[in-house]
């Protein structure tokens, strides 16, 4: 049995938490099921894009105060607990979200 642990020199814990993310992911709503406004798609893109919570309120003009409960709403929207999930949900539906995006930018 191949390890891919080791195989590819991730650690144990970072391939098991990605697939743990990645089964919750599946479980969760699509992106047509989900009513973000034009603002928590901003948000979500540049959560998924890397961005942390300062760099996002600056890019936006927003404070760090409104970007997290922008966050705390999009999470709960998205049915996710955490910004990694968040992105793979974007990753998921990255068409969906990106061609909604297109139309505001």
């Amino acid at each position: 049995m191949v390890n891919l642990n080791d195989e590819l020199g991730f650690s144990r814990q970072l391939v098991r938490d990605l697939t743990i993310a990645e089964l919750r992911v599946n479980q969760k709503v699509t992106a047509s099921e989900v009513f973000l406004t034009i603002r928590e798609e901003e948000i979500l893109f540049l959560v998924a894009s890397g961005e942390n919570n300062k760099d996002i309120a600056r890019d936006l003009y927003l404070s760090p105060h409104t970007v997290r409960g922008h966050l705390s709403s999009i999470f709960r929207k998205i049915n996710v607990k955490t910004r990694l999930q968040a992105a793979m949900w974007v990753s998921k539906y990255l068409e969906f979200v990106g061609r909604r995006l297109s139309k505001i930018i």
